[in-house]
């Protein structure tokens, strides 16, 4: 069995296109799922005709039939490289799950957020990919709770965001196996309903505190601020008509009001401050001026973070291990 209806009709193209993939030999087939399934969903949403359910790749018709109708679920089974479409073997197996939410997304034309979604790419039995969002939401369309992953290999991905309507939060952390590679995160208190955001004309009008967490491997920064509204107000009442002397006056009160430090995950050990400075930078006849963070060790010594980054850690790491094994003597 195939689609019925018109084989040129607009429910065909999304299908249309994965099938192509699949004969040029496209080595991308399956990351191109990702925008034919909009479409698909797309028209789903305008009743154009049956979008959930199996299908399998005919490779006699060079296009998929469909097996059975699904709740809220769509299976492809098709061939997940050159060489399976050489054998006619439909060894890749894409599920896909969506369910709307019953939570109107604000000022949309009646869209619903989505509660839930699945995505899960196998081949020759083996999962390669998986993908989930799950979202919770108050009645006035305010995220309550919310959560993306996906999983390669031995790699996986999380973003994560959480919100009371005092205290948001949200996350991001990249991992190999259960190794934190990259972790940040950042946790504010205020006032976080759809209203407070609606007639607030600047970020400090609904954000009294805020803090930020950022790890790289075994070294993380944090920094805070805890009076976002007087820090806000402070850098507004700079006048200097000097690029210049504006920036340095603005890195002054950025240092007054945000503290942050480094340190190391594994043994929770301080190794330095964090503050603020400005770098100049010249290209031509202009002059340009940048705020730029920097780590101040326990010896007083200073290094750059962007200067920390671009070494890839080793002259920040050979610098803490010499003060580290002054101490040791």
């Amino acid at each position: 069995m195939v689609f019925e209806g018109d084989p040129n009709g607009p429910m065909y193209a999304p299908l249309r296109g994965i099938a192509t993939d699949i004969r040029n030999g496209n080595s991308n087939v399956l990351v191109g799922l990702e925008r034919q399934m909009k479409v698909i969903q797309k028209d789903y949403e305008e009743d154009e005709g049956v979008v959930f359910g199996e299908y399998v790749y005919n490779f006699d018709t060079e296009e998929f039939d469909f097996k059975q109708e699904l709740k809220n679920k769509a299976i492809f089974r098709l061939p997940a490289s050159p060489k399976a479409v050489e054998n006619k073997d439909n060894n890749g197996l894409i599920s896909f799950e969506f369910t709307e939410s019953k939570i109107l997304i604000p000022d949309s034309d009646g869209e619903y957020y989505p509660a839930s979604a699945k995505l899960s790419i196998k081949v020759d039995g083996k999962t390669v990919l998986k993908a989930s969002f799950t979202g919770k939401y108050f009645d006035d369309g305010m995220p309550k709770e919310v959560k993306q992953t996906l999983e390669i290999d031995d790699f996986s991905w999380e973003a994560k965001a959480s919100n009371d309507k005092k205290k948001m939060s949200a996350e991001y952390a990249f991992k190999k196996g259960t190794k934190t590679l990259i972790l940040l995160a950042a946790e504010t208190t205020g006032k976080f309903s759809f209203d407070d955001f609606e007639d607030s004309e600047d970020p400090d009008d609904v954000v009294d505190k805020i803090a930020i967490y950022c790890q790289v491997m075994n070294l993380a920064i944090k920094a805070g601020i805890a009076d976002v509204k007087e820090f806000a107000e402070e850098i507004d009442d700079i006048d200097e008509e000097s690029e210049a002397e504006y920036q340095n006056q603005k890195a002054e009160i950025m240092n007054q009001y945000i503290i942050g430090y480094g340190y190391f995950i594994d043994d929770n050990v301080k190794f330095a401050s964090v503050d603020f400075y400005v770098e100049e930078y010249v290209s031509g006849t202009d002059t340009y001026y940048s705020i730029v963070p920097r780590f101040i060790l326990s010896d007083e010594s200073k290094v750059s973070l962007e200067e920390y980054v671009d070494s890839g850690f080793e002259e920040l790491l050979e610098k803490i291990e010499e003060i580290a094994a002054n101490f040791e003597r």
